[in-house]
């Protein structure tokens, strides 16, 4: 008998000893890659959440637009650039928030360096031949 309690007292020692973390299926933390993007109007681009512990599975985020007149998300992350404009784009876990800064611009306010497209004062392309 004092062998079985003995092996009952180490057993609800160790048990004690372990964290539970609500069962290994809580998220600390939820943010973007990047805290602010430009898109150009008519254009288009896919959120991913970056999410802690990595160990788990993807979580699954309500999306909202701060305003669908400049940029619109759908329940997957995938953002439209509509109008002009400067919106945030959230994803919400439960107590979790991630933020995303998008501004909409005009096509040839936006540059692509390597992609050797320049746009020129009155608004068309410039040749790179030379």
């Amino acid at each position: 008998m004092k062998k079985y309690l003995i092996v009952l007292a180490v057993a609800l020692v160790a048990l004690a000893s372990c964290k539970n973390n609500g069962g290994g299926n809580e998220y600390t933390s939820i943010k973007f890659k990047n805290a602010e993007i430009a898109l150009a109007v008519g254009t288009s681009d896919k959120l991913a959440v970056l999410y802690e512990p990595t160990t788990l599975e993807p979580p699954t985020c309500a999306w909202a637009s701060s305003d669908s007149n400049v940029v619109t998300v759908d329940q997957n992350g995938n953002i439209e650039a509509i109008d002009l404009g400067e919106a945030n784009i959230t994803a919400t876990y439960g107590d979790l928030k991630a933020v995303c800064k998008v501004s909409v611009k005009e096509v040839y306010d936006l540059v692509e360096w390597g992609a050797c497209t320049w746009w020129g004062i009155d608004k068309t392309p410039l040749s790179t031949d030379t």
